[in-house]
């Protein structure tokens, strides 16, 4: 162990040379009639102190959510094939992120359902898996 790791292992900081993915999400409105917007905000970051790789995020919207248009700022992502709402994101400096929304409307046949959904972040070796999930529900309430 080098003297500058056993100083800050000292003081608490034993992960500052390890990648830690954080992912957060936010829905608005919280509740909606069939056919009015929806839009999720997932904001995602490396808040470690390493280049973070091999980072992947997921947000499965449940079945009555129609989507209607993806847009992302900040690090570039690529879909990853064969699931919908997945993408492989793009190494992730220290401090690094972005912000990838999600807009659609419930679907017509919805009355009064809990549209739930939870959003996920994995890294090689993220030392905090604490915070790579986060969820947000809108209600839909019916004609």
């Amino acid at each position: 162990m080098s003297l500058v790791v056993a100083v800050l292992s000292l003081f608490g900081a034993t992960d500052v040379f390890a990648q830690d993915t954080v992912i957060t999400k936010d829905i608005a409105p919280e509740s909606a009639v069939p056919g009015q917007a929806i839009t999720y905000t997932l904001v995602f970051s490396n808040a470690g102190g390493a280049l973070a790789t091999g980072v992947v995020i997921t947000d499965i919207v449940g079945a009555g959510f129609i989507p209607a248009q993806v847009l992302n700022s900040g690090a570039a992502i690529t879909e990853v094939g064969g699931v919908d709402y997945a993408w492989q994101v793009a190494d992730l400096a220290p401090g690094a992120g972005g912000v990838i929304t999600i807009t659609g409307v419930p679907s017509a046949n919805l009355t009064y359902a809990l549209l739930d959904n939870t959003a996920t972040i994995t890294a090689t070796g993220d030392v905090t898996p604490s915070n790579n999930s986060a969820s947000a529900a809108a209600l839909s309430c019916g004609p």
